[in-house]
């Protein structure tokens, strides 16, 4: 019954995948913006679009349901500035803020294995991008550990439909 409903659905009102991510608090997100301005990252995204990865699945998981706020706010350790390029000719150098964070690896690991989700990539690597756009920017010509001494702080889990501009 529930496949004869389902095949009645058209094409484009399926649901296209899942996305999670987590959002940051706020001292964390205004602290990211000072370094950011201070090392001269170019193109930086505004503070509402700062967020990190934690499923990327094609799949859809319908029994998925996000966290939300955390009554416990979940630490990511600052660990360098990255680049991430498609290898197409031509194609954006995007440069990211690699983090460190034990709880963020192990919730990816707990929604992949609990719900079945899919991931594009061969590993996860928790990251806050910076610039879908930074040019030349030589991403090793700054430590970042040594401009935040404290962890930033993860404060809400959430899911979006998976928007895939870019990634077919």
């Amino acid at each position: 019954m529930y496949d004869f409903l389902r095949s009645l659905i058209k094409e484009d009102e399926k649901p296209k995948g899942t996305y999670v991510g987590v959002r940051l608090a706020g001292k964390s997100k205004s602290k990211i913006r000072k370094v950011a301005k201070e090392i001269g990252v170019p193109n930086m995204l505004p503070n509402a679009q700062m967020h990190i990865t934690v499923i990327f699945s094609r799949k859809h998981l319908p029994d998925y349901k996000p966290l939300g706020k955390l009554e416990e706010q979940i630490d990511a350790e600052v660990d360098k500035l990255h680049i991430f390029q498609k290898p197409e000719p031509d194609s954006p150098r995007v440069l990211v803020l690699l983090v460190k964070s034990p709880e963020l690896s192990k919730r990816h690991e707990t929604i992949m294995k609990e719900h079945g989700a899919t991931y594009d990539f061969d590993e996860y690597i928790p990251h806050i991008t910076l610039s879908y756009d930074c040019g030349d920017y030589d991403e090793t010509e700054h430590d970042v550990k040594d401009y935040f001494d404290d962890p930033l702080k993860i404060s809400e889990e959430y899911e979006e439909e998976l928007k895939l501009d870019g990634y077919e």
